[in-house]
């Protein structure tokens, strides 16, 4: 390649930045970030309704304590492709 032709560092780094964020990338964060509101919502609306019910206070705590699990596994998968999409927007850039 002749040097005339070589990139600048400057438009490297913009074609990087346009492909980490990209409208495909971003609306993929967008509803994974979505999804995790969703999931945190109907968590809460979940304890809500458990404190207007009567019941046994250790009972009701066993039940928190399996909604809090659930609500941890459920979310986990979202938090973990979040990280891995930033850590790669992250990488992508320092080399750019």
């Amino acid at each position: 390649m002749a040097a005339g032709n070589a990139p600048s560092a400057v438009s490297t780094h913009e074609d990087a930045r346009t492909r980490l964020h990209s409208p495909d990338l971003q609306s993929l964060m967008r509803s994974l970030r979505a999804t995790l509101t969703d999931l945190d919502f109907a968590h809460a609306q979940e304890l809500s309704r458990l404190e207007t019910k009567r019941m046994d206070a250790r009972l009701r705590g066993h039940i928190i304590e399996t909604l809090r699990k659930r609500h941890h596994e459920h979310r986990e998968p979202y938090v973990r492709e979040l990280a891995r999409l930033q850590t790669r927007m992250k990488a992508a850039l320092a080399a750019a």
